[in-house]
């Protein structure tokens, strides 16, 4: 996996010369695992969980 990133990395910066945004996450999407619908689903939902604390906590601020 290492020599995957490596190639997509000098890919990209060959490539970037020629066309813009190109990043080796791009080149290295078709290669990485697959999200399950579990772990969507956890991410999520920490998601929402940590930006209701951080609006509650900003709303705190509020006058």
């Amino acid at each position: 996996m290492d020599v995957l990133w490596l190639a997509s990395y000098f890919t990209a910066n060959l490539m970037g010369t020629q066309i813009k945004n190109i990043s080796p996450e791009k080149l290295m999407e078709p290669f990485l695992p697959k999200k399950s619908k579990e772990e969507k689903e956890m991410e999520r939902e920490e998601f929402f969980k940590s930006f209701y604390a951080k609006r509650k906590e900003g709303n705190a601020w509020q006058p």
